[in-house]
């Protein structure tokens, strides 16, 4: 699984590289280990390994010499590699929620909210800042943004899903799931990029942090 997390499916030179998550060759979950490139001023991986030679072409590909061994990656080291996450991982350290979302021996499903979406978030809540809104209600939104198990964009079904905020009789809030348009969670946040793999679940990025909702809402 480490060697072929070092291995595309596909020649990529590096003047094709574009920051972006990629598929690796390492399987996991009946798919393919995510990682993270980013392009610069150098190229880095996973916000960790540098490229320190690249374009090495041979017969059948091509080589770029690393500086570090990359180790599959859960999906919160996949998130912290983005810059794009930067909010939303800020939050779960806050929370003490990172630790519980690293953990290898669950898998978890997380509608990510990218940067934008957690601005607009607090411009419509009329905080300042993560700092600014209750630790409780916080952690609430963050819960309600995570399904515990893993789900593939192509297993997604229309429907209402548990997350893993629990009410006070410790039943799962409900998401509710569209296919119509895309996918979209309670027909507000809509899923921009899916399929995400780490190696204790799935990252789907959405455009919308997505609230916890009243029976009304629902």
């Amino acid at each position: 699984p480490i060697l072929l997390y070092h291995v595309l499916g596909a020649t990529a030179m590096s003047n094709t590289l574009e920051s972006n998550y990629v598929s690796t060759l390492s399987p996991s979950q009946d798919s393919y280990l995510s990682m993270y490139i980013e392009v610069g001023s150098e190229v880095k991986i996973n916000n960790n390994a540098m490229v320190t030679q690249a374009d090495l072409e041979a017969s059948n590909g091509v080589i770029h010499v690393i500086d570090k061994v990359i180790l599959p990656a859960t999906i919160v080291d996949l998130a912290v590699a983005n810059s794009e996450f930067s909010s939303l991982t800020a939050a779960l350290v806050q929370e003490g929620l990172a630790e519980v979302l690293s953990s290898t021996s669950s898998f978890f499903t997380v509608f990510a909210p990218n940067n934008d979406a957690f601005s607009n978030y607090l411009s419509e809540s009329g905080f300042s800042g993560l700092g600014d809104i209750p630790s409780e209600a916080l952690t609430d939104v963050l819960l309600y943004h995570v399904i515990g198990s893993s789900i593939k964009s192509t297993d997604l079904t229309a429907g209402y899903a548990g997350s893993l905020l629990t009410s006070f009789d410790e039943n799962a809030t409900s998401l509710l799931i569209g296919l119509d348009n895309g996918v979209t969670i309670n027909s507000n946040s809509m899923v921009i990029a899916a399929d995400i793999i780490g190696t204790n679940g799935v990252i789907h990025a959405v455009d919308q942090v997505i609230s916890p909702q009243t029976v009304v809402d629902i």
